[in-house]
């Protein structure tokens, strides 16, 4: 049922950013959203009584699974099955949620120091990273829909070397995001550069640029990613809130544009929409704003809500999901917006 594969890497983010938010800056983290077959998953709630809600394509939410997982966990769509990936000891566990309970997990693993921030999930396959204590960085993935071809690929393994100036201890942060059909890699070396890898299904790019000082100086908010690259939101000194583009190979910045009207407290979330636009949120004086971002930076808006707070962003075969707090505490709203490729 569970066709896993494992990337070891020799070698960020859930909502807010690689740095702490200023004191006072009101914050509650959306859920943590994955593709899945028929749909999407949403992972919210405290550690010991985290909630696994599956959601339609239209958006409507099943009852809850209520799961006694540790804060570091992650919800994802695999071979047609919801299921959870965790922090288990020193090891990392991959389960199917079935009927309510959790299935027999998988582990890997050996000494496990922490799980990357973010979630790679799309409609191909899914990914979840973590740092060993030894500083290498792993990637445990699998296909999201069951799928005949490329079950023997799906369990591959590569090995790539990080950038040069690095070593085991100089990496302090890592983080996972998909890149279309790929599992995108970021990094943060001790001096602050931050580098970023695409990963397929067999092995991760020997190509690792360094991102740009305008990125990596700045205070990270959220970053989506395409197969041609990545974008990435950023508060910077002066507290501009910015969205910049960075081509894949070459760790090039093409574009920048600043986001009308957020706040220098914001929150933001961002995900690639197919394999030509983004999906952005963020929040503003006058609410929580979602905008369609295409290819030299644009933004066209879809959705403007109330909330103090950027809801979650996840896209699946031309369907934009938003999740975010409901009227009552613990209530979890959703809503579907049609975004072609």
């Amino acid at each position: 049922m569970w066709i896993l594969g494992v990337l070891a890497v020799s070698v960020w983010w859930c909502a807010g950013g690689d740095a702490p938010r200023r004191p006072g800056a009101p914050h509650v983290a959306p859920p943590q959203l994955a593709v899945r077959a028929g749909g999407f998953v949403a992972l919210d709630g405290p550690a010991g009584a985290r909630r696994v809600v599956a959601i339609d394509r239209d958006g409507h939410a099943a009852a809850p699974v209520r799961l006694a997982l540790p804060a570091e966990s992650r919800a994802i769509g695999a071979s047609d099955h919801v299921g959870v990936v965790w922090r288990d000891g020193a090891r990392i566990a991959v389960a199917g949620v079935d009927d309510g309970a959790l299935g027999e997990p998988y582990h890997f693993g050996t000494r496990v120091e922490r799980m990357c921030d973010g979630t790679a999930s799309n409609d191909r396959r899914w990914g979840v990273g973590w740092r060993e204590r030894d500083g290498r960085v792993w990637i445990v993935f699998g296909p999201t829909f069951r799928d005949g071809a490329g079950v023997a690929d799906a369990t591959a393994t590569a090995r790539v070397a990080t950038a040069p100036a690095a070593t085991a201890t100089d990496l302090t942060w890592c983080a996972v995001a998909s890149g279309d059909d790929q599992i995108v890699l970021f990094w943060r070396e001790r001096g602050g550069d931050l580098s970023m890898n695409f990963c397929d299904r067999k092995r991760c790019s020997p190509l690792a640029p360094r991102l740009p000082p305008a990125i990596s100086r700045a205070t990270l908010l959220a970053v989506g990613c395409l197969r041609k690259g990545c974008g990435f939101v950023t508060r910077d000194r002066d507290d501009a809130i910015r969205l910049r583009w960075v081509v894949a190979d070459s760790g090039r910045l093409k574009w920048t544009t600043t986001l009308p009207g957020a706040r220098a407290d914001t929150t933001a979330t961002l995900v690639g929409a197919g394999d030509r636009q983004l999906a952005l949120a963020y929040v503003a004086a006058d609410g929580a704003h979602v905008a369609r971002v295409d290819a030299k930076g644009a933004l066209t808006e879809l959705w403007h809500g109330a909330d103090a707070t950027a809801p979650a962003l996840m896209w699946s075969q031309g369907q934009l999901l938003l999740a975010h707090a409901g009227a009552g505490a613990g209530d979890l709203a959703t809503t579907v917006i049609a975004l072609p490729r």
